[in-house]
Protein backbone atom coordinates (compact mmCIF):
# COMPACT_ATOMS: atom_id res chain seq x y z
CA UNK A 1 0.00 0.00 0.00
CA UNK A 2 1.53 3.30 -0.67
CA UNK A 3 4.53 5.19 0.41
CA UNK A 4 4.68 8.67 1.94
CA UNK A 5 8.11 9.48 3.26
CA UNK A 6 8.36 11.13 6.66
CA UNK A 7 9.80 14.56 7.28
CA UNK A 8 12.68 13.82 9.63
CA UNK A 9 15.68 11.51 9.58
CA UNK A 10 14.50 9.86 12.81
CA UNK A 11 11.08 9.18 11.30
CA UNK A 12 12.68 7.80 8.16
CA UNK A 13 14.75 5.38 10.24
CA UNK A 14 11.80 4.35 12.40
CA UNK A 15 9.14 3.97 9.79
CA UNK A 16 10.82 4.28 6.35
CA UNK A 17 7.58 4.99 4.53
CA UNK A 18 3.87 5.66 4.69
CA UNK A 19 2.38 2.10 4.38
CA UNK A 20 -0.24 -0.26 5.99
CA UNK A 21 -0.88 -3.92 7.52
CA UNK A 22 -3.57 -6.51 8.00
CA UNK A 23 -1.93 -8.42 10.80
CA UNK A 24 1.50 -9.14 12.15
CA UNK A 25 2.25 -12.72 11.16
CA UNK A 26 1.76 -14.82 8.04
CA UNK A 27 -1.77 -16.21 7.81
CA UNK A 28 -2.76 -19.85 7.57
CA UNK A 29 -4.16 -21.21 4.31
CA UNK A 30 -7.84 -21.76 3.57
CA UNK A 31 -9.02 -25.28 4.27
CA UNK A 32 -11.56 -26.64 1.76
CA UNK A 33 -12.78 -28.99 4.50
CA UNK A 34 -14.41 -26.11 6.40
CA UNK A 35 -18.19 -26.27 6.16
CA UNK A 36 -20.07 -23.72 4.07
CA UNK A 37 -23.71 -22.97 3.55
CA UNK A 38 -24.86 -21.64 0.18
CA UNK A 39 -27.89 -19.36 0.42
CA UNK A 40 -29.84 -20.10 -2.74
CA UNK A 41 -30.84 -17.12 -4.90
CA UNK A 42 -33.00 -17.11 -8.01
CA UNK A 43 -31.77 -15.21 -11.07
CA UNK A 44 -34.49 -12.59 -10.51
CA UNK A 45 -32.94 -11.68 -7.18
CA UNK A 46 -29.76 -10.61 -8.96
CA UNK A 47 -31.63 -8.25 -11.31
CA UNK A 48 -31.24 -5.19 -9.10
CA UNK A 49 -28.07 -3.74 -7.62
CA UNK A 50 -30.15 -2.48 -4.69
CA UNK A 51 -31.53 -5.95 -3.98
CA UNK A 52 -28.23 -7.80 -4.10
CA UNK A 53 -25.74 -5.24 -2.78
CA UNK A 54 -23.89 -5.99 0.42
CA UNK A 55 -25.17 -9.55 0.72
CA UNK A 56 -23.12 -12.55 1.80
CA UNK A 57 -24.83 -15.36 -0.07
CA UNK A 58 -22.42 -18.01 1.19
CA UNK A 59 -22.03 -18.36 4.93
CA UNK A 60 -19.38 -20.29 6.85
CA UNK A 61 -20.74 -22.41 9.65
CA UNK A 62 -17.29 -23.23 11.05
CA UNK A 63 -14.35 -20.84 11.06
CA UNK A 64 -10.79 -21.53 10.01
CA UNK A 65 -7.86 -20.85 12.32
CA UNK A 66 -7.27 -17.44 13.86
CA UNK A 67 -3.92 -15.66 13.62
CA UNK A 68 -2.42 -12.47 15.09
CA UNK A 69 -3.92 -9.35 13.50
CA UNK A 70 -6.38 -10.92 11.09
CA UNK A 71 -7.69 -14.16 9.65
CA UNK A 72 -8.58 -15.85 6.38
CA UNK A 73 -11.80 -15.04 4.63
CA UNK A 74 -13.76 -17.86 3.04
CA UNK A 75 -14.95 -18.06 -0.60
CA UNK A 76 -17.91 -15.73 -1.12
CA UNK A 77 -17.59 -13.94 2.23
CA UNK A 78 -16.69 -10.60 0.60
CA UNK A 79 -17.91 -11.06 -3.00
CA UNK A 80 -17.44 -7.36 -3.80
CA UNK A 81 -13.67 -7.42 -3.18
CA UNK A 82 -11.45 -7.57 -6.29
CA UNK A 83 -7.75 -7.71 -7.09
CA UNK A 84 -6.53 -4.97 -9.43
CA UNK A 85 -3.57 -6.43 -11.31
CA UNK A 86 -0.70 -5.19 -13.52
CA UNK A 87 -1.64 -7.36 -15.40
CA UNK A 88 -0.58 -10.72 -13.96
CA UNK A 89 0.26 -9.80 -10.35
CA UNK A 90 -1.72 -8.24 -7.55
CA UNK A 91 -1.32 -4.45 -7.38
CA UNK A 92 -4.18 -3.04 -5.28
CA UNK A 93 -7.60 -3.86 -3.95
CA UNK A 94 -10.90 -2.61 -5.29
CA UNK A 95 -14.64 -2.91 -4.69
CA UNK A 96 -17.55 -3.77 -6.99
CA UNK A 97 -20.25 -1.09 -6.65
CA UNK A 98 -22.39 -2.13 -9.62
CA UNK A 99 -22.22 -4.33 -12.71
CA UNK A 100 -19.73 -2.04 -14.50
CA UNK A 101 -17.74 -0.05 -11.96
CA UNK A 102 -14.95 -0.75 -9.46
CA UNK A 103 -14.14 1.71 -6.66
CA UNK A 104 -10.49 2.05 -5.62
CA UNK A 105 -7.83 4.55 -4.50
CA UNK A 106 -6.50 7.14 -6.95
CA UNK A 107 -2.87 6.45 -5.99
CA UNK A 108 -3.36 2.86 -7.18
CA UNK A 109 -4.20 3.82 -10.76
CA UNK A 110 -2.51 7.19 -11.21
CA UNK A 111 0.67 6.03 -12.93
CA UNK A 112 -0.71 3.59 -15.48
CA UNK A 113 -3.18 3.50 -18.37
CA UNK A 114 -6.41 1.53 -18.65
CA UNK A 115 -4.80 -1.06 -20.93
CA UNK A 116 -2.32 -1.97 -18.17
CA UNK A 117 -4.96 -3.17 -15.72
CA UNK A 118 -6.82 -6.39 -15.23
CA UNK A 119 -9.51 -6.87 -12.59
CA UNK A 120 -9.67 -10.33 -11.01
CA UNK A 121 -13.04 -11.14 -9.41
CA UNK A 122 -14.59 -14.09 -7.59
CA UNK A 123 -11.51 -15.54 -5.90
CA UNK A 124 -10.05 -15.27 -2.40
CA UNK A 125 -6.67 -16.55 -3.61
CA UNK A 126 -3.94 -14.07 -4.55
CA UNK A 127 -2.18 -16.19 -7.21
CA UNK A 128 -3.99 -19.50 -7.64
CA UNK A 129 -7.40 -18.99 -9.20
CA UNK A 130 -10.61 -20.82 -8.30
CA UNK A 131 -13.38 -22.04 -10.57
CA UNK A 132 -15.41 -18.88 -9.93
CA UNK A 133 -12.56 -16.57 -10.95
CA UNK A 134 -13.21 -13.97 -13.63
CA UNK A 135 -10.55 -11.68 -15.11
CA UNK A 136 -11.67 -8.60 -17.05
CA UNK A 137 -10.04 -5.70 -18.85
CA UNK A 138 -10.70 -2.05 -17.98
CA UNK A 139 -12.31 0.31 -20.48
CA UNK A 140 -11.97 3.55 -18.50
CA UNK A 141 -10.10 4.96 -15.49
CA UNK A 142 -11.60 8.01 -13.77
CA UNK A 143 -9.46 9.70 -11.11
CA UNK A 144 -10.88 12.47 -8.95
CA UNK A 145 -10.05 15.87 -10.45
CA UNK A 146 -8.57 17.15 -7.17
CA UNK A 147 -6.51 14.09 -6.31
CA UNK A 148 -3.27 14.95 -4.45
CA UNK A 149 -4.34 18.54 -3.71
CA UNK A 150 -3.54 20.01 -1.28
CA UNK A 151 -1.79 16.92 0.13
CA UNK A 152 -0.49 13.76 -1.50
CA UNK A 153 -3.42 11.59 -0.41
CA UNK A 154 -6.20 14.17 -0.63
CA UNK A 155 -9.21 12.97 -2.67
CA UNK A 156 -7.63 9.53 -2.95
CA UNK A 157 -10.46 7.95 -4.92
CA UNK A 158 -10.92 6.56 -8.44
CA UNK A 159 -13.31 4.47 -10.52
CA UNK A 160 -12.52 1.75 -13.04
CA UNK A 161 -15.07 0.82 -15.68
CA UNK A 162 -15.06 -2.83 -16.68
CA UNK A 163 -14.90 -3.69 -20.37
CA UNK A 164 -17.65 -6.28 -19.89
CA UNK A 165 -20.64 -5.81 -17.51
CA UNK A 166 -20.90 -8.38 -14.75
CA UNK A 167 -23.48 -11.06 -14.16
CA UNK A 168 -23.70 -11.34 -10.39
CA UNK A 169 -23.15 -14.69 -8.70
CA UNK A 170 -22.67 -16.02 -5.17
CA UNK A 171 -18.97 -15.08 -5.50
CA UNK A 172 -19.24 -11.84 -7.50
CA UNK A 173 -21.64 -9.13 -6.34
CA UNK A 174 -21.57 -5.44 -5.33
CA UNK A 175 -21.26 -3.81 -1.95
CA UNK A 176 -23.81 -1.19 -0.90
CA UNK A 177 -22.87 2.47 -0.89
CA UNK A 178 -23.49 4.14 2.49
CA UNK A 179 -26.60 6.26 3.14
CA UNK A 180 -26.48 9.80 1.80
CA UNK A 181 -27.83 11.38 4.96
CA UNK A 182 -25.84 11.20 8.21
CA UNK A 183 -27.10 8.49 10.56
CA UNK A 184 -26.57 7.96 14.24
CA UNK A 185 -23.62 5.75 13.32
CA UNK A 186 -22.17 8.58 11.23
CA UNK A 187 -22.37 11.44 13.73
CA UNK A 188 -18.60 11.81 13.87
CA UNK A 189 -18.37 9.99 10.58
CA UNK A 190 -18.70 6.48 12.03
CA UNK A 191 -16.93 7.30 15.28
CA UNK A 192 -16.13 4.30 17.45
CA UNK A 193 -17.93 1.64 15.41
CA UNK A 194 -16.43 -1.67 14.35
CA UNK A 195 -15.54 -1.92 10.67
CA UNK A 196 -13.85 -4.65 8.63
CA UNK A 197 -11.01 -4.18 6.15
CA UNK A 198 -10.03 -6.91 3.71
CA UNK A 199 -7.11 -7.37 1.33
CA UNK A 200 -4.13 -9.34 0.09
CA UNK A 201 -1.60 -6.90 1.57
CA UNK A 202 1.39 -7.62 3.80
CA UNK A 203 0.69 -9.64 6.94
CA UNK A 204 4.14 -8.83 8.36
CA UNK A 205 7.05 -6.58 7.43
CA UNK A 206 10.63 -5.72 8.34
CA UNK A 207 12.12 -2.24 8.10
CA UNK A 208 15.86 -3.12 7.90
CA UNK A 209 17.88 -3.09 5.79
CA UNK A 210 15.01 -2.46 3.37
CA UNK A 211 11.27 -2.75 3.81
CA UNK A 212 10.24 -6.33 3.06
CA UNK A 213 6.78 -7.75 3.61
CA UNK A 214 5.09 -11.13 3.68
CA UNK A 215 2.04 -11.57 1.45
CA UNK A 216 -0.78 -14.03 2.18
CA UNK A 217 -2.23 -16.32 -0.46
CA UNK A 218 -5.76 -16.03 0.98
CA UNK A 219 -7.81 -12.82 1.25
CA UNK A 220 -7.44 -11.52 4.81
CA UNK A 221 -9.96 -9.72 7.01
CA UNK A 222 -9.57 -7.82 10.25
CA UNK A 223 -11.93 -5.73 12.40
CA UNK A 224 -10.89 -2.17 13.22
CA UNK A 225 -12.29 0.68 15.27
CA UNK A 226 -13.12 3.98 13.54
CA UNK A 227 -11.31 6.86 15.26
CA UNK A 228 -12.36 10.53 15.40
CA UNK A 229 -10.04 12.72 13.34
CA UNK A 230 -8.92 14.94 16.22
CA UNK A 231 -8.04 11.90 18.32
CA UNK A 232 -6.20 10.26 15.43
CA UNK A 233 -4.10 13.35 14.73
CA UNK A 234 -3.26 13.49 18.44
CA UNK A 235 -2.03 9.90 18.36
CA UNK A 236 0.25 10.68 15.43
CA UNK A 237 1.52 13.82 17.17
CA UNK A 238 2.43 11.75 20.23
CA UNK A 239 4.70 9.73 17.92
CA UNK A 240 6.34 12.89 16.58
CA UNK A 241 4.45 12.87 13.28
CA UNK A 242 2.36 15.75 11.97
CA UNK A 243 -0.76 14.38 10.28
CA UNK A 244 -3.33 16.70 8.71
CA UNK A 245 -6.74 15.13 8.07
CA UNK A 246 -9.72 16.80 6.44
CA UNK A 247 -13.40 15.85 6.68
CA UNK A 248 -13.06 13.61 3.63
CA UNK A 249 -10.65 11.29 5.44
CA UNK A 250 -10.68 9.28 8.66
CA UNK A 251 -8.59 6.79 10.62
CA UNK A 252 -9.28 3.21 11.67
CA UNK A 253 -7.23 1.00 13.95
CA UNK A 254 -6.25 0.77 17.61
CA UNK A 255 -4.20 2.84 20.02
CA UNK A 256 -2.03 -0.17 20.84
CA UNK A 257 -1.67 -1.20 17.19
CA UNK A 258 -1.54 -4.87 16.29
CA UNK A 259 -4.25 -4.75 13.62
CA UNK A 260 -4.09 -2.68 10.48
CA UNK A 261 -4.04 -2.67 6.68
CA UNK A 262 -0.69 -2.66 4.85
CA UNK A 263 1.16 -2.55 1.52
CA UNK A 264 -0.97 -4.26 -1.12
CA UNK A 265 -4.26 -3.45 0.65
CA UNK A 266 -4.49 0.03 -0.90
CA UNK A 267 -7.73 0.72 -2.72
CA UNK A 268 -9.56 -2.04 -0.87
CA UNK A 269 -12.77 -1.65 1.14
CA UNK A 270 -13.45 -0.87 4.77
CA UNK A 271 -17.04 -2.02 5.35
CA UNK A 272 -19.65 -1.98 8.11
CA UNK A 273 -22.62 -4.31 8.50
CA UNK A 274 -26.13 -2.93 8.93
CA UNK A 275 -27.42 -5.04 11.80
CA UNK A 276 -31.03 -4.50 10.73
CA UNK A 277 -30.72 -5.53 7.07
CA UNK A 278 -27.59 -7.69 7.33
CA UNK A 279 -26.12 -5.84 4.34
CA UNK A 280 -22.58 -4.43 4.14
CA UNK A 281 -21.84 -0.80 3.24
CA UNK A 282 -18.45 0.53 2.17
CA UNK A 283 -17.46 3.52 4.31
CA UNK A 284 -13.73 3.75 3.55
CA UNK A 285 -11.05 3.09 0.94
CA UNK A 286 -7.57 2.06 2.14
CA UNK A 287 -5.42 5.11 1.43
CA UNK A 288 -2.35 5.82 3.57
CA UNK A 289 -0.43 5.16 6.77
CA UNK A 290 2.88 4.98 8.59
CA UNK A 291 4.48 1.56 8.98
CA UNK A 292 2.04 -1.26 9.76
CA UNK A 293 0.04 -1.91 12.95
CA UNK A 294 2.28 0.36 15.03
CA UNK A 295 0.88 1.82 18.28
CA UNK A 296 -0.89 5.18 17.81
CA UNK A 297 -0.37 5.03 14.02
CA UNK A 298 -3.71 3.82 12.62
CA UNK A 299 -4.50 3.66 8.92
CA UNK A 300 -5.92 6.58 6.94
CA UNK A 301 -8.98 5.97 4.77
CA UNK A 302 -10.85 7.94 2.12
CA UNK A 303 -14.35 8.69 3.46
CA UNK A 304 -16.82 7.30 0.92
CA UNK A 305 -19.77 9.29 2.28
CA UNK A 306 -17.99 12.46 1.12
CA UNK A 307 -17.92 11.28 -2.50
CA UNK A 308 -21.38 9.83 -3.10
CA UNK A 309 -22.37 12.63 -5.50
CA UNK A 310 -19.13 12.23 -7.44
CA UNK A 311 -19.53 8.45 -7.67
CA UNK A 312 -23.13 8.75 -8.88
CA UNK A 313 -22.22 11.48 -11.35
CA UNK A 314 -19.43 9.42 -12.95
CA UNK A 315 -21.30 6.13 -13.06
CA UNK A 316 -24.55 7.65 -14.39
CA UNK A 317 -22.96 9.95 -17.02
CA UNK A 318 -21.05 7.01 -18.45
CA UNK A 319 -23.99 4.60 -18.58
Amino acid sequence: MMVKCLSSIVQLILFACFIWTIGATPMTTFSPDDETTIVEQSSDEFSSNIEVCGSQLIQRTRRGGRVVGGQNSYPGEFPWTVSIRLPHKHHCGGTIINSEWILTAAHCVFNYGKDDYRVRLGSILKDDFEDETLILRVSDVVIHDHYAAPRRYSHDIALLRLETPLNFTDYISPVCLPPEEPTEQDTDKYKGIKATVVGWGWTSFKQKPVIIGSYPQVLQKVDLGVIPNVECMGWFKSRGISLALDEKQFCAGYKDGGKDSCSGDSGGPLVVKNLTTGKFHIIGIVSAGVACAEPRLPGVYTRVTSYLDWIKQITSVNE
